[in-house]
């Protein structure tokens, strides 16, 4: 099953950052995974949300620049 980190925005004037490591099928099943393990008042001040497909650090490809 791939996994998936999520990262949230929230809180003003100093932005804070919550992330979460999930487990889905699909990035729809992380969303919805999300959106059930942030506390209420993190989701009432978030401002952006990025899902993406978590990448194990062996697995990683670098290109030289």
């Amino acid at each position: 099953m791939p996994h998936f980190r999520v990262t949230v925005r929230y809180g003003r004037p100093r932005p804070q950052y919550e992330v979460l490591d999930l487990e889905g099928e699909d990035i729809g099943e992380a969303m919805t995974a999300a959106v059930g393990a942030l506390a209420p008042e993190v989701r009432a001040a978030a401002d952006l949300v990025e899902v993406r497909v978590l990448v194990d650090e062996e697995e990683r490809e670098y290109i030289e620049g």
